[in-house]
């Protein structure tokens, strides 16, 4: 459950282009792809 509401929080931020919460957040759920997209949006 915890995860799934870390998931959603990742996904909350990424719509708020709140970056490094969502960062951060990719890293704790170990979503190396997913860190890996959010590098690739900034730049």
């Amino acid at each position: 459950e915890e995860a799934v509401l870390k998931d959603q929080d990742l996904e909350n931020a990424v719509l708020d282009a709140d970056y490094l919460k969502a960062i951060r957040l990719a890293f704790e759920l170990r979503k190396p792809h997913r860190l890996f997209n959010l590098f690739s949006d900034i730049c």
